[in-house]
């Protein structure tokens, strides 16, 4: 009797551990989708969802192979983002993002992207963004990586 006690207890906390991080994971997901769609609306509020001290990078390939890498902080990403969306909105720059993987990490979580640019015409499969729980229990985007390319493929 005590063995069936002990597997029993045993069988519910791993089922609960389960359901938190697919709760977890669920939350990150619609935090994604959050992140995507205000960017696709051209949402200037998007900018309150990136830590100042954020790690920007990019690497933009050249149609001659040449590459430039570029960081920017969240607080530059974010001047950048407020200048850049009117000029984007009417490109009707967009992204779609597909084959989305989540990643557990120490104190947040790692999401991993192909990134379709609807203006070039193109797949970045480098994409991802590290996020980490905020105070108000959600979530602030500490790091974000993409490559680009000045030309289009349509």
């Amino acid at each position: 009797m005590k063995y069936r006690a002990a597997l029993l207890s045993i069988v519910l906390l791993i089922w609960s551990n389960i359901s938190s991080a697919t709760e977890s994971f669920t939350e990150v997901r619609e935090f994604f989708n959050k992140i995507t769609n205000l960017s696709n609306s051209y949402d200037v509020s998007v900018v309150k969802y990136y830590s100042d001290d954020a790690k920007i990078g990019t690497i933009r390939t050249y149609p001659t192979g040449m590459k430039r890498s570029l960081e920017l902080t969240g607080k530059q990403w974010k001047e950048l983002i407020i200048k850049a969306m009117p000029l984007a909105k009417l490109k009707n720059d967009k992204s779609t993002m597909s084959n989305i993987e989540v990643i557990k990490k120490e104190n947040g979580y790692k999401i991993s992207a192909h990134r379709y640019s609807h203006l070039r015409c193109y797949t970045d499969k480098q994409y991802y963004m590290v996020i980490i729980p905020d105070i108000n229990n959600s979530f602030v985007i500490v790091e974000e990586f993409m490559a680009t390319q000045p030309n289009s493929d349509c």
